[in-house]
């Protein structure tokens, strides 16, 4: 996986720098544009005349911030890394920077401290994603180490494909092993196992259940379908990694998504944005992010790379003998409008009962 430019977001806090130092580390090759954002607040009229010294001031705050990302940008790469002040809404104006820059990935940091309003789009990352679709990778305080153990949290939502996509160009680059996650929730469980309910006691429905025992075979039925699809979806992807593995989990999505990066110990999470379909009423120019994808990036162990679902263009670079026998990097467009047709059948179709072969009732 090549990422080609960066935007790291500064407050010179102990979690930025760190998360400054390991994209770095994490994309060797990158051009990195570390962006400090100096707010201003929106100064009420009966206040601005008496305050006017004040914000005059900020010229020589902003000469002592250029010293410190000078000094930071020698310190971690020297050539391939640029700085820049900026003035306003730490959120709007890394995003507009990253826009202006066509970056291919936003860096920010996260600290220790999380209050729970955080959970519902408190945190600057938050914010962030709200004004940009421009892939963002937050890192947590005291992270060191480069991904050796990645998640890919994977389901049907248009354009999820590039999460797969990501996950193995990164797997394929590397030594990393990868787990693509899907979580079958509550609600689609129910449904199985309602139409399972239809049939007579000791009679097996359609898909192979039985009332007597509905519960533990539409389990696995719907487990084995959803293994199914996430294998089938592993085979389209551009660039093949054996270091992969499908993990099918049941509950909330966010929840247990978590629960799966503690348990494997996971050094990154990648996910999509979420959002599409509840978020119609955002104001003209916001972008939705879905609540599993506020609950990740609050609540996760390790680093988090959110990525749009839609069109994104990204470097793919697949080791020696490796992948599909391409060479140097590989640029892989990947667009819903033009999504590719899945080759997966289920190997056993279930349909409602009363419904014919050309689905008409």
């Amino acid at each position: 996986m090549q990422f080609r430019k960066i935007v790291v977001g500064l407050d010179f806090t102990d979690p930025s720098l760190g998360a400054a130092r390991w994209v770095a580390n994490f994309a060797p090759d990158a051009e990195i544009l570390l962006a400090h954002v100096v707010r201003e607040p929106r100064v009420p009229s009966y206040v601005r005349s008496e305050i006017q010294p004040t914000l005059e001031g900020k010229q020589s705050t902003a000469s002592g911030v250029r010293g410190g990302l000078r000094a930071l940008a020698t310190l971690i790469g020297g050539h391939r890394v640029r700085f820049d002040v900026l003035a306003g809404d730490p959120p709007a104006a890394l995003a507009q920077l990253a826009n202006q820059e066509r970056a291919d990935l936003l860096c920010l940091g996260r600290g220790r401290r999380r209050r729970g309003s955080a959970r519902f789009g408190g945190t600057t990352a938050q914010r962030l994603l709200v004004h940009t679709r421009v892939p963002t990778l937050v890192v947590p305080a005291l992270h060191p180490r480069m991904p050796i153990r990645i998640i890919a949290a994977v389901d049907e939502r248009r354009g999820g494909e590039s999460v797969f996509e990501v996950a193995c160009g990164l797997g394929a680059s590397g030594e990393a092993w990868v787990d693509t996650l899907h979580i079958i929730e509550p609600e689609v469980q129910a449904f199985v196992r309602a139409a399972g309910e239809g049939a007579p006691n000791g009679e097996a429905t359609d898909h192979g259940a039985w009332r007597g025992d509905a519960t533990a075979h539409d389990a696995a039925w719907l487990d084995q379908r959803a293994r199914e699809w996430v294998d089938a979806s592993l085979e389209n992807v551009a660039f093949r990694t054996r270091r992969v593995a499908s993990v099918i989990g049941s509950g909330d999505p966010g929840q247990e998504i978590i629960r799966h990066a503690r348990h494997s110990n996971a050094d990154l999470i990648l996910i999509g944005r979420g959002g599409d379909a509840s978020h119609a009423s955002l104001p003209s120019g916001n972008f939705p992010l879905g609540s599993t994808t506020r609950l990740v990036l609050w609540a996760a162990p390790c680093a988090v790379l959110v990525l749009p679902l839609g069109s994104l263009s990204i470097g793919l670079r697949a080791p020696s003998g490796e992948g599909q026998g391409c060479l140097g990097t590989q640029v892989v467009e990947l667009c819903t409008a033009t999504r590719r047709q899945s080759s997966f059948r289920p190997s056993s179709a279930w349909r409602p009962r009363g419904s014919t072969d050309d689905g008409a009732a």
